[in-house]
């Protein structure tokens, strides 16, 4: 059976350049794409994301030239744990006149590994800025699992319903006995509710509106992970 190692990264997307104008410019990213954020996507160890592109914007006041460098950052890991999500040194001459934007290729073979990014990391990182330009760090929400069964666990994973939910939530068991502790957590990794032993039922009235993961553990270790959507009525 496969085993499923949930971790919830508030990873911080970190520009890192040389300028060689004078004043001050300011990088801000304003958007990626085809990169893995919640509620829709999950980061799975190994597999490579070709095309992510990194949308960046001039917000100073004086022109931006020199090259540019994107980070991710997991804390629980340690200060040598930030990845390299772009590192491009032939191009070196990026030209962002003060309110323009750029649209920068990432990595070609970047991938999620498990060396920088851990179960449960919650973070949030603050990078020195280079030189005289500044830039505003860029928070992302990233479910990372080393598995590609991302939200089961062979036949013993649960059924729930409804899903979306309002009120109670039901989970139907294939192995009630083999569960020793069920968990709730929040998109940015909080644990908002825990319960040491199987439940038929939780009640979620009261949980705020959104994206949640219910976890599984079994007494052998392995876990199971299922995605629930709170609604109001």
């Amino acid at each position: 059976m496969k085993k499923i190692f949930p971790g919830f990264i508030v990873a911080v997307i970190l520009v890192c350049m040389y300028q060689y104008a004078d004043g001050q410019a300011r990088l801000r990213i304003t958007r990626l794409d085809n990169y893995p954020e919640l509620p829709f996507d999950t980061a799975i160890q190994g597999q490579i994301y070709p095309n992510i592109h990194i949308h960046v914007k001039n917000v100073g006041n004086s022109t931006f030239w020199g090259d540019i460098h994107a980070f991710l950052y997991s804390q629980s890991l340690g200060s040598g744990s930030y990845d390299t999500l772009r590192d491009d040194p032939f191009h070196t001459n990026i030209f962002i006149p003060a309110g323009d934007s750029v649209t920068l290729q990432a990595n070609p073979n970047y991938s999620f590994r498990a060396i920088h990014y851990a179960a449960g990391d919650n973070i949030v990182v603050v990078w020195p800025f280079s030189g005289t330009t500044l830039f505003d760090s860029h928070q992302t929400n990233v479910f990372f699992s080393i598995t590609t069964g991302m939200f089961e666990l062979s036949n013993e994973s649960p059924e729930i319903y409804p899903n979306p939910v309002s009120t109670i939530l039901t989970l139907n068991y294939h192995g009630k006995n083999k569960v020793e502790q069920v968990r709730i957590y929040d998109l940015v990794g909080r644990e908002v509710f825990v319960a040491k032993k199987a439940l038929s039922t939780i009640d979620l009235t009261g949980f705020g509106e959104g994206v949640y993961f219910l976890e599984l553990m079994y007494v052998s270790g392995e876990r199971s992970i299922k995605k629930i959507i709170v609604t109001t009525k």
